[in-house]
Order: structure tokens, then C-alpha cells, then sequence
């Protein structure tokens, strides 16, 4: 044979190695996608009746009942809904990851199999049971070996798979301490008793929580009661105790009793001693079941202990529109803005006594609006003995007294606050009780808002329609009018002169119309001013097209914004102001200095 023929013998045995070699990847590839397709279990989370489970913690067994799962080894009880789901469900729909086939009962031993770290087996409605052996861990994959028992293929399963199928007797049972209650159920009453007394709050038959004290109930607030009701039937256990002697864990008797009532009778709840002295946990035993639990400290905190804490923290009672009278009273440093409003017949707020001052009826709305919504976020004593100097209360930072009808025989109501400008919380009281509570401080706003319930504007009419200005700095005048559109100077004849700035005395109309006064004056302080500035030092006159006098502003001397003492000002040549802040009206000053003066 000669050598090419050698050769070319050689090339098609090496050609037809590789084409049996490809089939044969080809071949593999298909079965370990084919096997990754797959499900670990042939069956739908619906079909599985029972679970028994053996891992590192134990040996358990779930089974399927009309009421839900139920743990019935180690234990009969009922078992943790949420946990269960999560194991048929993960398990149910978990993939096989990869594949290898053909090992011997031997060779199992060097995937983990021999001696499963996890064994589930999964009982379905047909009798047939599919049990899941999990083994070690597959190197650099983050898996771990496992198969169905009785199949010959050993593939991977995910991390989270083991996990779901590692836990222990507390996380599969059931934690809640209250399971058995129906959510349709009633509650007419939550009782708490503790070692100097008991407070018991009940809901009237309208759903109004009142707490039942000595000599009278009192109103309780259904936020907190809502809230501690959810604490209570919201308890879960963070660890349960084998049954041991109750006096050692502050339970017989119990530190604090805990009931929550209903048609049917309701449930209760013993608690002890704090679990350690961070008080993180506390020992607890639901009465009439005997099974000893720790529950956290942070649910325990939500439940108030006595009846001062369940009061109503709804500290005004009112809705805005129900208000027909007001007043704020406030310390002499803003004596000024003590004033009374009365809503008159028609809606509308007015002073009641006093100027004639226009009322801001959105501010008087945000104020009410304000007042309204304010709630107390705790009580701090009901002692009526504690001076009130300690609260802030001898002397208020403001009290807020309100009508809800006229009728002298219907008794007002007041609202003092304690709080200063700078706090955060306030000490609040309310008609005058003994109960002093802390809540939100809104000194510092109700401020803001009382200074802007009268309208302050020293202008109030609307100087868009400007058509002439006449303006006055000690003895000099100057005059401007607005001719075809265009700001012209008047000279002393009355004959238009030079174009003006149009863009200066827009800016000085838009700041006189921004103006405001700090107060009204009135009786012999009025007419001293009146007579002072009949012939003023300073003063702007603007009138509209026709001659009517839109605005008429006269002051004392104001060369600078750091003048002391107080500018006096007649608005309209009628309103005596008092001015605290020259900067406005320097400004409008700044600003027509462009205006020719003779």
C-alpha cells in the first residue's frame, strides 16, 4: 500500500471519529437541556398532601387540613402558613440544574447521597410519594447534589432550595398567639391590668372607645386603641419554653394582664419578667393554653399600661366650619395680635371689636385648618398638684379660645400651649383639666399665621391701572403721567416733559402694593397722626386714568432703612399705621429717584 493511500485512509478515520464524537456531545447536551427543564417533583403545589421532613435540626412531619397545614411531628400544633407555602412552592417549582446519570449505589457516596444531609418526602393525593434527597455541596457552583429516591440520575439544586429546606421546629410552627380569632369578630372592650390597677376601655354602641374611670368615663382615643389592639392580636412568639414553674418568670402572678373581649368572651395574655436585663423579650403565657412563650419588648411597648395613656389626643374637636367664634391671645411681646373673629351670617370672618381691619379669610381657613388636625402625641402627667410653671403653662406661649355656637349657656372652649419658639414639643392643655399632654409645637406657626389674618397691606387697591404719580421727599415734588403708553415727567406749569424709566416705576408700584403695616392705631394716637401728616414729609400718590385715587401713602421722614423709632403712615388718608419695617418703603423711594423733583 503506498503511502497516499495510507494517508488518505487516515484522514477518513479521523473524520468519521469526529463526526461520532460531535453526535455524541450533541447527544449529551440534549438530555442535560432536556434534564434542565425538568421539575424537581412531578406534581403542583395543590397536589401535595404531606411533607416529611429530616434535616440537621430534626425530624418533622406537615400534613394538609381543611384549617391549613398542621405540624404532627415532633408536635401537634398548627404550622407556620407563610414558611409552609414557601417550601411546597420553592420545591414544587424548582428546576434540576444539571445532570449526571449512570451512578452506582456506591459511587453516590461521593455526591452525599449515601447519607442525605436532607430528606423530603412529599406524599401526593394519589398515595404516590416522590421523596427529595439532598446531599453535599457541588464545587464552585454554589449547589448541591441531589435525586428523586428510586431514580438513577443525580443532578444539582439551587442554594435557596437547601435553605428552604432547612428549617427548624420554631420557624415551621406556627407563631402567632392568638390564631383561633375570627376576623370577623367583634371587640366590645380591651382590659389592662397591672399591679396597681386596671384600665378598662369599652366601645359605646355607636364604635366610640371610652375608658371606664372613676367618678366618670372618659374619652378615649380610637387611634391608640386601634393601634394597641393590633399590638395585641398581632403578637407572635420570638421562642418557646418546655413547661417550667411560672413565679421564677413573673407570671404567677403576672406583671401585667393584657384581655381583649368580644360577645363570645375574647382571649387574654399573662406577662412577666423581661427574657434578660436589656428587656429585649418578655415571658408570656396565653391564658387557657399553657404554652410558655417570649414575646419582643418593641410589641409589648405598643400596649398602653394606664388609663392616662388611652385618652383622647384629639385636642380641639372641631371641624373648621363648625367654628363662629375665635380669639388668640399671646404674650405682651405680640400683644399687638390679640384679636377676637366672628363669623358673620353671611360666612364671612370680621374683627370682632377693635379697627376696621379686612380679615384674610384663606388665612383664617389655614388657621382653623391647622388647629383642627392638631393631635397630642402623648400624655405626660395627669397630676394636678405639679405647678404648671414646669409645663411652660403658668404663662402660655398663646391660648386659643373657640365658640361653636353663641348661645352664652354653651361654655367655650380654650387650648393653652406651652411651647417657645426654638422647641420642638410643646406642653399642651386643654379647658383648663389637669391632664397635661405633649404634642407638636406650633408656636412659631401660629404666629406667622395670626400676623397675616388682617389684611396688613398699606395699598389696597389694584395699582395696575396706574396712570399718574405724584410723589413728595421733604420739600421737593415730582410728578410723572402715563401718556400714550409712555411714563413721561410733569413739570411744574403741569406740561409733560422727558421719557421716564417704565421699568423703575413698575418696580416701585409692585413694591408699594407689597407693603404692609405692623398695626392699626386708634382714639387720640390716630388723630395726632392724622394732623401730623396733613402735610407730609414723605408721600406717593398714584391715581388711575379717570383721577380716581388708588393709593394714598404719607409718612414721617424715612431717609434710611436704619432710622430708629417708629414710622408712622396714613394709608388712604384715613388708616394711623405704625410701620415696623422701613425697608419697603425705601425701597419704593430707591426706586423713583428717577423721577425729576423741583
Amino acid at each position: 500500500m503506498s503511502w497516499r493511500r495510507t494517508l488518505v485512509s487516515g484522514l477518513c478515520f479521523l473524520i468519521l471519529a469526529s463526526l461520532v464524537w460531535l453526535d455524541s456531545v450533541r447527544e449529551e447536551t440534549r438530555e442535560m437541556e432536556a434534564m434542565a427543564e425538568r421539575s424537581l417533583l412531578d406534581c403542583t403545589v395543590d397536589q401535595i398532601m404531606s411533607v416529611t421532613l429530616t434535616n440537621s435540626h430534626g425530624h418533622f412531619t406537615l400534613m394538609r387540613r381543611d384549617d391549613g397545614w398542621w405540624l404532627t411531628d415532633p408536635i401537634e400544633t398548627l404550622a407556620d402558613q407563610g414558611f409552609t407555602f414557601a417550601i411546597l412552592h420553592n420545591v414544587a417549582n424548582g428546576m434540576r440544574q444539571s445532570r449526571v446519570a449512570g451512578i452506582s449505589a456506591a459511587e453516590r457516596a461521593d455526591y452525599g447521597l449515601d447519607d442525605p444531609q436532607i430528606t423530603a418526602a412529599f406524599t401526593l393525593q394519589d398515595g404516590v410519594t416522590q421523596t427529595l434527597l439532598v446531599g453535599s455541596e457541588a464545587p464552585g457552583l454554589q449547589q448541591f447534589f441531589a435525586t428523586i429516591e428510586g431514580e438513577d440520575e443525580i443532578f444539582t439544586v439551587s442554594g435557596h432550595i437547601r435553605a428552604n429546606l432547612t428549617k427548624t421546629l420554631f420557624q415551621l410552627r406556627d407563631k402567632r398567639l392568638f390564631p383561633d380569632l375570627q376576623p370577623d369578630m367583634t371587640i366590645t372592650a380591651i382590659a389592662v391590668t397591672t399591679e396597681a390597677a386596671t384600665t378598662r376601655v369599652e366601645s359605646d354602641d355607636e364604635g366610640v372607645w371610652w375608658i371606664e374611670t372613676e367618678p366618670e368615663r372618659r374619652p378615649a382615643d380610637g387611634q391608640v386603641v386601634v393601634e394597641a389592639l393590633r399590638a395585641v392580636l398581632g403578637l407572635r412568639a420570638t421562642g418557646f419554653l418546655d413547661p417550667q414553674p411560672l413565679g421564677p418568670l413573673g407570671l404567677d402572678p403576672p406583671l401585667l394582664q393584657v384581655a381583649v373581649l368580644d360577645e363570645a368572651g375574647g382571649v387574654a395574655l399573662d406577662i412577666g419578667l423581661p427574657t434578660s436585663l436589656r428587656g429585649d423579650d418578655y415571658y408570656a403565657c396565653v391564658l387557657g393554653r399553657g404554652q410558655i412563650v417570649t414575646i419582643a419588648g418593641s410589641e409589648l411597648a405598643r400596649i398602653p399600661r394606664t388609663w392616662p395613656d388611652w385618652l383622647d389626643r384629639d385636642l380641639l374637636h372641631f371641624t373648621p366650619d363648625e367654628i363662629v367664634q375665635f380669639s388668640i391671645t399671646m404674650p405682651e411681646d405680640w400683644a399687638d395680635l390679640n384679636r377676637a373673629f366672628g363669623r358673620g351670617e353671611d360666612g364671612v370672618w370680621h374683627l370682632i371689636g377693635g379697627p376696621e381691619e379686612l380679615v384674610d379669610q384663606e388665612q383664617v381657613d389655614e388657621l382653623l385648618t391647622m388647629m383642627a388636625r392638631m393631635r397630642a402625641d402623648g400624655v405626660v402627667t395627669v397630676d394636678p398638684t405639679i405647678p404648671l410653671e414646669e409645663f411652660g403653662l403658668q404663662t402660655p406661649s398663646y391660648t386659643f379660645v373657640w365658640r361653636r355656637d353663641l348661645d352664652p349657656s354653651v361654655p367655650e372652649e380654650r387650648l393653652d400651649h406651652g411651647g417657645q419658639l426654638g422647641d420642638t414639643d410643646a406642653h399642651l392643655r386643654r379647658n383648663g383639666e389637669p391632664v397635661i399632654y405633649r404634642g407638636p409645637n406650633t408656636y412659631g406657626e401660629v404666629i406667622r399665621l395670626r400676623h397675616h389674618l388682617v389684611d396688613r397691606h398699606l395699598v389696597r387697591a389694584d395699582l395696575s391701572g396706574a396712570a399718574r404719580i405724584e410723589y413728595r421727599h421733604d420739600t421737593l415734588r415730582g410728578e410723572t403721567q402715563l401718556i400714550d403708553g409712555v411714563w413721561r415727567a410733569i413739570d411744574s406749569e403741569g406740561e409733560p416733559g422727558q421719557a421716564l424709566g417704565t421699568e423703575a416705576i413698575s418696580n416701585a408700584l409692585t413694591l408699594l402694593a407689597a407693603a404692609e403695616h405692623s398695626r392699626l392705631m386708634q382714639g387720640s394716637g390716630a388723630q395726632a397722626v392724622r394732623a401730623e401728616l396733613a402735610d407730609p414729609p414723605w408721600m406717593i400718590r398714584v391715581q388711575d386714568a379717570a383721577g380716581d385715587t388708588l393709593a394714598d401713602v404719607r409718612a414721617n421722614n424715612i431717609p434710611s432703612a436704619s432710622r430708629e423709632g417708629p414710622l408712622f403712615v396714613l394709608a388712604d388718608g384715613e388708616r394711623a399705621c405704625v410701620v415696623s419695617d422701613r425697608e419697603m418703603l425705601v425701597a419704593v423711594q430707591s426706586a423713583l429717584r428717577t423721577l425729576p423733583l423741583h
